[in-house]
């Protein structure tokens, strides 16, 4: 923790001219975490008047501003404060983790490179994989969680990275149990500790003829010693946690968990979570997977929920939903159904970035076929992918405009399970691409390149 001290004059009320004789109050200014505050008198120095600054936390590269404390409790930025009494005031950054960052997939000089096959994972099924810097040495590793048909726990693994994008095993995992079929794994750092930690969201394996085996999401938390405590979380209820997505929807500078089955787990701000099912209110049927995003830039996260209409039980949502915060909840009134395409009804993934630098972000989903017809029967399950392209008209209101940014491409292959959007190139363009193997999808990465038109077209690698 660094301390900057600011001496700073804050006058009191008085008659006297005198201001020799004037008292002079500290301000105090202690960081944790890594960023800076700058700070600016707001009103002139006057017998009659306290000083008043105003304080701005600024964060520094990979972390991000979440509250003061001290003589100063919120989570406003900037805020001003008046000097009437020495104050100690703390900012409190804390290490940002996207799940999103860095990809898989890179380009190296002439070459496009596959961290999967450089790795030697890209034959097993890893939809429950993650890249952070897990032993803090400046490179980005590899977590691993295989999804299985099988009943057998698979122990999770990471993969150090040597600096030369060589990848080795480790022992960093304590009282590795292994999970059952992890579905997806999000990268955060719930403990506050600087260092990533992972929720694995575990569906279950599948069974033939009664499709998925429920089971227990797990946690990876880290210690001091720059090791990793394993736990799975029996005290939740077995059910079908296939989607998940983690951020600080309340504010309070910690990040909680929403998972697909409408449990919310809300963080104590050291890594133990509690269950509340009321928060998240909508009758809508189920979701198949969840993210997090301030859609309407209103410093509240958002939900972007996508439903499944395959199965009895779980609900008819064929469509995606975006619920919008207030730090407190998530309602039906408080919404936006998504367009949907015809015959094409299960959201895998989504993906947000401004694709034609126009200052406005669309929103991509991956869809899946299948769809259940008049008759209550499926067809064409999971048979093929579409990629669709939503773009803002209000907080109210998206539209379908796939065909300005893309050509309408959907496959008979099989489905992507993680769309990304990123500058993997460096060309201060954008690609389109696929993020993760897994026995669901095809050996050849799709890769879609933007040309000079803004418009993306699918290229081979």
């Amino acid at each position: 923790m660094r301390i900057l001290s600011i001496c700073l004059l804050t006058f009191v009320l008085s008659c006297s001219e005198d201001l020799d004789n004037l008292p002079t109050y500290n301000l105090t200014i202690s960081i944790e975490g890594e960023g800076e505050v700058f700070q600016e008198t707001i009103s002139d120095v006057t017998p009659s008047n306290h000083e008043e600054v105003e304080l701005n936390a600024v964060a520094s590269e990979n972390w991000t501003f979440v509250k003061w404390e001290g003589d100063l409790d919120s989570s406003e930025n900037p805020i001003r404060v008046i000097l009437d009494e020495p104050k100690n005031i703390n900012a409190k950054f804390i290490r940002y983790f996207d799940y999103n960052q860095p990809s898989y997939f890179f380009k190296n000089s002439d070459l496009w490179l596959d961290l999967n096959e450089i790795s030697g994972t890209n034959q097993r099924n890893n939809t429950g994989s993650a890249i952070a810097d897990f032993n803090n040495d400046g490179y980005n590793d590899i977590f691993l969680a295989e999804s299985g048909n099988s009943a057998d726990l698979d122990p999770v693994q990471i993969l150090l990275n040597d600096g030369g994008n060589n990848f080795y095993s480790s022992d960093l995992i304590n009282n590795n149990i292994g999970t059952d079929a992890t579905r997806k794994s999000i990268v955060g750092d719930y403990n506050l500790d600087g260092m990533p930690d992972i929720f694995m969201a575990d569906h279950g394996h599948e069974v033939p003829g009664v499709f998925f085996d429920f089971a227990h999401p797990s946690l990876m938390l880290s210690n001091e010693n720059n090791t990793y405590d394993f736990t799975t979380l029996t005290d939740l209820p077995l059910e079908f946690y296939h989607g998940a997505a983690s951020g600080d929807f309340d504010n309070d500078g910690d990040l909680d968990i929403f998972c697909s089955t409408k449990l919310f787990l809300i963080n104590d701000g050291n890594g133990a979570f509690s269950q509340n099912t009321s928060l998240f209110q909508e009758n809508s049927g189920g979701i198949y997977t969840v993210e997090f995003y301030d859609f309407n830039k209103d410093g509240f996260l958002d939900l972007i929920c996508g439903g499944h209409s395959m199965f009895d039980g779980w609900g008819d949502m064929p469509s995606s939903k975006i619920y919008y915060g207030n730090g407190v909840d998530f309602t039906e009134t408080r919404s936006v159904t998504l367009p949907n395409l015809q015959e094409w009804e299960v959201t895998v993934d989504y993906a947000i970035a401004d694709l034609n630098s126009d200052g406005n972000e669309e929103i991509l989903l991956v869809r899946t076929g299948g769809y259940v017809n008049e008759n209550n029967e499926m067809i064409n399950f999971y048979n093929g992918w579409r990629i669709q392209v939503l773009e803002k008209i209000s907080d109210d209101e998206y539209i379908d405009n796939t065909s300005k940014f893309m050509n309408n491409y959907y496959g008979n292959s099989q489905w992507i399970v993680r769309l990304r959007v990123q500058d993997i190139d460096n060309d201060g363009k954008l690609e389109i691409f696929e993020n993760d193997r897994s026995n669901h999808q095809t050996n050849n990465p799709r890769v879609w390149k933007q040309n000079s038109d803004n418009f993306y077209e699918r290229i081979n690698l």
